[in-house]
């Protein structure tokens, strides 16, 4: 059951809504070419939608129960990491309303590595664009719909990421080393 008007783009439309017996989520995405992507949940199993090539789609269930749990919390290992919470006033109502009435676009660049590549079958550039309109459908469902990502880049890099630590490869691209 469509729950919201179908956001249309340069890229395709973009449908949400829910499974009619279950309540549960739906999000799929048609691609300008016929290319059909996104997911289903139904009976607390997901089914991930993906265009493979021309014609062919697959359909994968997977069970998020099965998932192990997230890692443990690594902030008292770097010091640039706060350990707790910081103290944060809160914005006032007339002031988040006014910055909720202007629409904010977040332009984009994603890179990915041949190894995070080969982990799917089809074109890294389409799933990247997906997960983009997943975080506009969790924007929107979270009562920030002004705030839109724009995927405006997405390639590939020649880096084997390999050994190294997700803050020595963040200060590499910050300092402009290497392939970034």
């Amino acid at each position: 059951v469509r729950k919201r008007p179908p956001v249309i783009t340069e890229n395709g439309i973009t449908w949400n809504g829910e499974v009619e017996e279950t309540g549960e989520r739906a999000l799929l995405m048609l691609g300008k070419q016929g290319q059909l992507s996104g997911y289903f949940a139904y009976k607390g199993k997901v089914y991930i939608v993906s265009h493979v090539s021309d014609a062919v789609h697959t359909m994968a269930e997977f069970d998020p129960g099965a998932l192990p749990p997230d890692h443990a919390n690594r902030a008292s290992e770097h010091s640039l990491v706060p350990a707790g919470e910081p103290a944060v006033a809160p914005i006032r109502d007339d002031v988040r309303e006014a910055l909720e009435a202007r629409p904010l676009t977040i332009d984009i660049m994603l890179l990915y590595t041949p190894s995070a590549a080969k982990h799917y079958i089809r074109d890294p550039s389409d799933l990247l664009l997906l997960l983009v309109e997943q975080a506009n459908d969790i924007f929107r469902s979270s009562g920030l719909g002004h705030i839109t990502l724009r995927l405006v880049h997405s390639q590939a890099i020649a880096f084997d990421e390999a050994g190294s630590d997700h803050f020595s490869v963040l200060y590499q691209m910050v300092d402009g080393l290497g392939p970034f």
